[in-house]
């Protein structure tokens, strides 16, 4: 009976199938293959004659698989592949974008080299329109001035040798300081170029810009919003000796800057440049100044001010100074002011006025009432000074040295035994020592303290300058340049900048680049007198703009998510296939 019950076979026909046997030909059955129940069309549609139709080693008959299964399974993965395209995509995307508010990298160098600056970060996240900065290095005329041969030519063994290492290091400073900027806006156009080996690039900067490839050389440009801003590589080298290795003249070797100030300088200049608000200037007009509308120097010096924030305005005084003036220059006028422009002058330094005064070597004028109340007086002079004379083709009563800044206010601090500053034919300074506590005037630049001088004469008629035979005086460590700050009964405080030159505004010597300090001197008079730090009209922070978590605070938990919890992950996934695949 039980043969019977079993249908001749020692069992039921359905427990053959369950025993690997495959079903019979026609059936149609849900695929079920890891746990998904697919509605696929069936494995096998075929007679046992079907060329489709194989045998395996046990001997049953395998089936292949239908023209419908082979497409369904190709159209998944299609499917799949394009979903998974488009949401890395998306993913890639929405990083580039997160990017930009979220700085998710960790800084592990010593000196922090890779980490935005607070103020730079927040900068370059308020802009709205495009800034480019241009970086162009290479051998400038500065450079190659200090390595010629008897014959004038340039040595090139020389500047490959002794100065591209330094410029290689500056580079690499300046690179990494403007490719985080990049990364954290993306208005920002970044463009760098070694002068030596992609000259087309360079000379494509200078066409850009308006100007020649020369003097695109060694400096940071900025340019947005229609103003232009240069920071030269000098500024960014603290304490750095440039040498002299030309034939023919005192050879001095060069050699690399102790410390550095790149960061600082070009987060001072991005700030200058993407300013809210400039500081309006009075540049005074008239009277024969050596700058005054219209020359060469009022040109470049105008451009100066422009790229740093300043507005230069050309001012009469005729009528009274305007209120809105923060300060004047007064660019060492070679004809006497009369009455009427001398008494405005006075008025605008009584209510708090700031001024810059250079004095003229060939003008009378000894800017009395302006210069009586802090103690200072310019005799009618003209200085001597060996000692502080040029290095090189030596012309009588020419000032040029890298020895004249002494103190530390902030004027001259940076400018100490780094570079020449071109003053020359100068008038002396006389500063009186019992100045009241009222008053504070600081030495700025000084002359030898074996300087001559020697007594002139101005003649009205010529508007020329004639020295007075036998009249020379000693001078001893006479004053070239002081700042005045003195206290108002009204409340408030002027301050007053005084150098007695007008060859300070030489154009040669305002882009002479690292060989004259003349440039930063003027800027540095201006940012003072107009407290330049306080004044920059800086756009206000919101709290959507301001960087809402802490990199640091950060580095622990993804440093736990990255270590710990992701690999747990991926082991846990790799436990569940394999039971799924199982089952």
């Amino acid at each position: 009976m039980a043969h019977t019950a079993c249908g001749g076979q020692g069992g039921r026909p359905e427990l053959a199938t369950r025993r690997g046997r495959p079903r019979s030909a026609g059936s149609r059955a849900p695929h079920v293959q890891a746990g998904f129940l697919l509605p696929v069309p069936a494995l096998h549609d075929s007679h046992p004659g079907d060329p489709k139709v194989g045998v395996n080693k046990r001997g049953d008959k395998d089936v292949g698989l239908t023209g419908g299964y082979r497409f369904g399974v190709a159209v998944n993965v299609v499917v799949i592949c394009i979903l998974g395209t488009a949401l890395a995509i998306g993913v890639v995307a929405a990083v580039r974008q997160l990017s930009y508010r979220v700085d998710l990298r960790f800084d592990t160098t010593h000196d922090k080299r890779y980490e935005l600056d607070p103020l730079a970060k927040q900068l370059l996240r308020d802009l709205a329109a495009p800034l480019e900065v241009f970086y162009c290095w290479g051998f400038d005329d500065d450079l190659k001035a200090r390595a010629r041969d008897g014959s004038g030519q340039v040595r090139g063994e020389i500047l490959a040798r002794e100065y591209q290492p330094i410029l290689q290091g500056a580079q690499v400073r300046i690179r990494q300081v403007l490719q985080e900027w990049a990364k954290a806006t993306p208005h920002l156009e970044l463009t760098v170029a070694y002068q030596e080996r992609q000259a087309m690039k360079v000379e494509a900067v200078a066409r850009k810009l308006g100007i020649e490839p020369k003097q695109t050389l060694n400096r940071v440009i900025l340019r947005h919003g229609g103003r232009q801003l240069e920071i030269p590589l000098r500024r960014m080298m603290v304490d750095m000796q440039w040498g002299m290795l030309s034939v023919g003249r005192v050879r001095v070797q060069p050699q690399p800057p102790r410390s550095w100030r790149v960061r600082e300088e070009l987060v001072a200049a991005l700030r200058s440049i993407t300013a809210g608000e400039t500081i309006p200037i009075g540049v005074l007009r008239g009277f024969r100044a050596r700058m005054e509308p219209g020359t060469d120097e009022y040109r470049v010096v105008s451009r100066m001010l422009e790229g740093e924030g300043y507005d230069p305005v050309p001012l009469d005084l005729t009528a009274p100074v305007p209120e809105h003036l923060r300060a004047i220059i007064v660019g060492a006028p070679r004809a006497p002011l009369d009455a009427q422009a001398a008494r405005n002058l006075q008025a605008f330094e009584r209510r708090g006025g700031r001024i810059l005064v250079c004095a003229s070597a060939a003008g009378p004028e000894p800017f009395q009432r302006i210069l009586e109340p802090y103690g200072l007086s310019l005799p009618p002079q003209l200085i001597a000074d060996d000692e502080k004379n040029r290095p090189a083709n030596r012309e009588p009563g020419v000032l040029e040295s890298s020895e004249m800044c002494v103190g530390e206010h902030r004027i001259v601090r940076g400018l100490k035994k780094r570079v020449r500053v071109f003053m020359g034919i100068c008038r002396p300074i006389v500063v009186d020592a019992k100045a009241s506590g009222q008053k504070r005037a600081t030495r700025l630049m000084e002359v030898s303290p074996h300087a001559q001088a020697d007594v002139v004469r101005f003649e009205a008629e010529t508007g020329k300058v004639q020295r007075v035979p036998g009249r020379r005086q000693n001078l001893g460590a006479a004053c070239v340049a002081v700042a005045c700050e003195r206290r108002l009964d009204a409340g408030g405080t002027a301050r007053l900048v005084v150098v007695g030159t007008e060859d300070v505004f030489q154009t040669r010597a305002l882009l002479g680049g690292s060989l004259y300090g003349n440039r930063d001197l003027l800027l540095n008079s201006v940012a003072w007198l107009t407290d330049r730090e306080s004044a920059i009209g800086l756009v206000p922070r919101t709290e959507q703009q301001d960087r809402w978590i802490s990199t640091r605070k950060l580095e622990l938990p993804f440093t736990v998510v990255a270590v710990v919890i992701m690999p747990l992950l991926a082991a846990l996934a790799g436990l569940v296939a394999y039971y799924v695949r199982r089952n």
